[in-house]
């Protein structure tokens, strides 16, 4: 087997507030549901997740609201994910906003 294939998949889910950045270098447009950024926990290690939104159609830059994040990968969360975790998101080099983890909703391994 490959390494990728010994490797379990865990589907997590959280909660957060999420902010997006206004300004040079920023995103100038809005992002709806179902928006897959990559999200930095740790220096140098960016993983993809998904963004659902709660109640709001679209984030326009500047504006703050909570949503739900689903990422596939544990290891790349660092070791101190967890509620309280800020954390930021990326399309390239800058970020794009930041994030902090409010509460967990489901972590569940699988194969």
């Amino acid at each position: 087997m490959s390494e990728s294939q010994d490797d379990p998949s865990t589907l997590i889910n959280v909660i957060a507030q999420i902010k997006l950045y206004k300004g040079p270098l920023k995103r100038s447009t809005s992002f709806a549901d179902g928006y897959r950024p990559l999200f930095q926990f740790e220096s140098g290690k960016k993983t993809s997740g998904q963004i659902s939104l709660r109640g709001e159609k679209e984030i326009e830059p500047g504006q703050e609201a909570v949503v739900e994040i689903r990422f596939l990968k544990r290891e790349f969360l660092g070791s101190d994910f967890g509620p309280g975790k800020l954390f930021e998101f990326f399309e390239s080099r800058e970020p794009l906003g930041k994030e902090l983890f409010l509460k967990l909703l489901q972590m569940t391994t699988f194969k």
